[in-house]
């Protein structure tokens, strides 16, 4: 170069995304640029089905995966009941639900919603 005082400025690193972790740090303090890598929480974890990927725990800045498996929930009311179907382990929300309590009656019944109190 042609100047004549040898003074840099240093730079603040991007962090990575909401639900992101920094895979290779290659913002050490030496590089003359930004160079890290991020990936996905939860890619690695496997959860059961009733159950999300809380990714949220990976605010950015980490360098591990911070993810972990949360129990889906829904509160419900009376007359439905906390459907979890939708939570297959996969996901990184909350997908439980409530469904209204349904049964098929023949003719001479009644559908007994006294045990559908949204409680499970």
């Amino acid at each position: 170069g042609t100047g004549t005082v040898g003074l840099g400025s240093c730079t603040q690193c991007q962090s990575c995304n909401v639900g992101y972790y920094v895979v290779d740090n290659g913002c050490d303090g030496t590089s003359t640029s930004d160079q890290h890598t991020c990936s996905a929480c939860g890619t690695a974890l496997a959860c059961t089905a009733g159950h999300y990927k809380r990714v949220s725990a990976c605010p950015g800045t980490g360098f591990a995966d911070a993810s972990t498996c949360q129990s889906c929930t829904a509160a419900c009311l009376a007359g439905t009941f906390m459907d979890l179907s939708a939570c297959t382990g996969v996901e990184t929300s909350d997908l439980g639900q409530c469904t209204a309590c349904t049964a098929s009656c023949t003719a001479g019944q009644y559908v007994d919603q006294s045990a559908c109190d949204g409680s499970g």
